[in-house]
């Protein structure tokens, strides 16, 4: 895989077309061919927490105070071509190859959610060091669900400076675990998006 020219930003780096629109369009017809999690009387299964089963092959709803969007887990392999732009794309900021956490998560973003501000540490994975955004929606198809990193990474979320980042489709946003980010609530149409992270 070729990667186009990377942009460097003051916290984050920016690789159009990671993704070609046809990439977009497969991963998110597999989204659509996925199940809910169901409750026990059939209805969708919704999470009153940020927490969720990332092994499940199943969409889950997440309905919390900080964050409000449907989720699930590819696992690596799924898509070979995923596993080659994830793996150019970390190499290309980090100079060498990173190990790759999986499963990639895959979110949609409907009117109404949004995902506040927070940070990607854990200490589930305490050799984290970078978390990679791909857009697979054209930024025509909704309003709002804009990504904001802070412009530094910092403790101090109160006087935070935010940067947008773009949204054009395939496009690949890649910043530190430890940058303080969110997503604005989406005011119309629907957002997909993916998540990998490494280090």
């Amino acid at each position: 895989m070729t990667i186009s020219t990377l942009q460097t930003f003051d916290n984050f780096w920016v690789i159009e077309d990671a993704l070609t629109s046809a990439q977009c369009d497969t991963l998110i017809s597999w989204w659509n061919s996925q199940n809910y999690k169901t409750a026990s009387d059939g209805s969708n299964e919704i999470h009153d927490s940020n927490y969720w089963d990332t092994n499940l092959l199943q969409k889950q709803t997440i309905e919390c105070p900080i964050r409000k969007t449907e989720v699930i887990g590819i696992p690596l392999t799924t898509f070979s071509f995923l596993d080659t732009a994830f793996n150019s794309i970390f190499a290309s900021v980090h100079g060498s190859s990173l190990t790759i956490e999986g499963p990639t998560f895959f979110n949609k973003y409907v009117t109404g959610n949004l995902h506040s501000i927070h940070t990607d540490v854990t200490s589930n994975y305490p050799n984290r060091k970078y978390v990679c955004t791909i857009m697979l929606s054209a930024d025509s198809d909704y309003a709002g669900g804009d990504l904001q990193i802070h412009k530094y990474i910092s403790p101090d979320i109160s006087t935070a400076e935010y940067m947008t980042a773009p949204k054009s489709r395939g496009c690949a946003i890649i910043y530190d675990n430890r940058a303080v980010h969110q997503v604005t609530e989406i005011t119309s149409g629907t957002r997909y998006t993916i998540n990998e992270c490494a280090g």
